[in-house]
């Protein structure tokens, strides 16, 4: 049960750290290229389907094209999960924040890139911190996605999938 823990902080943290690189990098399009539409649409698709049917929908992906079931699975439906939550956090943060600031760095002679680096991103560092820690949360304490993602196909499972498999081989209703 220690390995499923450890396993289990590591799938977690491999998550938060992928998710913060795909979010991060599409909030900095939004800002250099003013491209929320498209992003905002991706970022509902937790709210718009349950996360079941996304797990589902997942299993059914990775079957159809022979991608086999285990840890690179169990990653990429925990990053989907983690993202649908991170995503609108930082969007709402970077849309909250007074765009006057840019504005007078403009003013001032400063390139975009320049700006994002010292200004914008500065000011979304402790949305970014808890982000990290709600994808930290999402992805340690997610039984779906483990459930369908994972399979208990890889020698290691998570620890909310050894509880399952240990509660279900103890009760019998």
């Amino acid at each position: 049960e220690s390995m499923c823990f450890l396993y289990s902080i590591f799938i977690a943290t491999v998550t938060v750290l992928i998710t913060l690189f795909i979010t991060i990098n599409a909030i900095k399009d939004v800002f250099l290229h003013n491209t929320n539409n498209k992003i905002v649409l991706i970022s509902f698709l937790n709210l718009i389907l349950p996360e079941t049917v996304l797990a589902i929908l997942l299993l059914i992906f990775f079957t159809t094209f022979n991608i086999p079931i285990g840890m690179l699975t169990l990653l990429i439906g925990h990053i989907l999960l983690a993202i649908g939550y991170v995503l609108p956090l930082l969007l709402q943060k970077y849309l909250d924040i007074n765009k006057l600031y840019f504005i007078a760095a403009y003013d001032l002679g400063a390139s975009k890139e320049y700006v994002w680096q010292t200004i914008a991103k500065p000011l979304l560092k402790p949305t970014i911190i808890a982000c990290a820690f709600l994808g930290f949360i999402l992805s340690f304490d997610d039984y779906v996605f483990s459930f369908f993602c994972s399979c208990g196909t890889h020698p290691q499972v998570t620890l909310n999938f050894q509880l399952h498999l240990y509660l279900h081989s103890i009760i019998h209703p």
